[in-house]
């Protein structure tokens, strides 16, 4: 069984651009279904 993962990226924001250019993209708990069913279905 291959187990892999995958991490959304977007442009650093200012905390974290002294330290690299990108950054995890990040989402509140009410963004959540919109991610996992985009249809809303």
């Amino acid at each position: 069984m291959l187990h892999t993962c995958t991490v959304i990226t977007v442009e650093a924001n200012a905390d974290m651009a002294p330290v690299h250019h990108r950054m995890p993209a990040v989402l509140e708990p009410g963004q959540w279904a919109d991610w996992l069913e985009p249809d809303g279905d």
